[in-house]
Formats: C-alpha cells, sequence, structure tokens
C-alpha cells in the first residue's frame, strides 16, 4: 500500500507540484495549493536497508465534504480507497509485517487495513502524521 508520488519531472516546480500532478495522474485526484494544511518531514527513501540517495517529501492535503471518487492509473495502481484516520490510528489495527529477504527474516510494523498491510516507507509517513496530530504509530 502507498500513496501517490513519484519522480519530479522537468516542469515540476516544486515537490509540491510533483505531489498534486501524481494525484492527478496516478488516482485522479485534484488537489489545489489551497487545500494544503503542511508538508511533512522529508524522509530518506531505502530499499532493502540501503540508502538509495533520494528524499520522500510527503504533503497532507484537506478535502472536504464527501471524499471525491478515485479512478487509478491501472497500470500503476491496482485499487485506490479511501481509510478513515480514526481507523489507521487505532491501536487494535496494529500488526507486523513479516518476510524474508535473501535469507534474512525482517520484521516491520505495520498496520492491517482488512488484510491490506501498511508497512515500510508508507507507514513512515503515517508515522510522521501522527507525530503530529498525537497519535503516534510505533516505529519498532
Amino acid at each position: 500500500m502507498a500513496f501517490p508520488g513519484g519522480r519530479a519531472d522537468l516542469t515540476d516546480p516544486t515537490a509540491q507540484a510533483v505531489a498534486e500532478r501524481e494525484a492527478a495522474e496516478e488516482v485522479g485526484l485534484a488537489l489545489r495549493p489551497q487545500q494544503l494544511i503542511a508538508p511533512l518531514t522529508e524522509l530518506p527513501v531505502r530499499a532493502g536497508g540501503q540508502d538509495m540517495l533520494m528524499k520522500l517529501a510527503a504533503f497532507v492535503y484537506q478535502v472536504d465534504g464527501e471524499p471525491p471518487p478515485l479512478t487509478p492509473q491501472t497500470e500503476e495502481v491496482a485499487q485506490a480507497l479511501w481509510v478513515p484516520l480514526a481507523l489507521i490510528y487505532d491501536p487494535g489495527m496494529r500488526t507486523r509485517y513479516r518476510f524474508t529477504r535473501n535469507g534474512t527474516a525482517l520484521d516491520f510494523p505495520g498496520v492491517n487495513l482488512d488484510g491490506r498491510i501498511v508497512w515500510g516507507l508508507t507507514y513512515r509517513v503515517l508515522a510522521e502524521l501522527g507525530d503530529r496530530l498525537g497519535r503516534p504509530l510505533p516505529l519498532n
């Protein structure tokens, strides 16, 4: 599970512009700069324990009223859904994501959303947001 996102294009003037473009491209969500609540702290991107020499810039937006329908771009997104924040930060939804990579057992904190496990970088973004909301997620 992941949030919409991707690399900046040469035509993107800011990281916020990247976030807005990617949300529109990947799930059909038109975000406007006026809806921005705040940027989150940039996070280093790692894969397989290796620093990828990239930073993830995440932004929080407010969508008033009924959430608009999402239309995932099927080449990149299998499914798009809205999840209430109360569910994400419910301690009863916490789980562990365990798998083996190259013979090494790995174990990460996660959130179980009806069998869809949020873990890794997406979890770290939600942990940063939770810290700001006063609803921390464990990082170990």
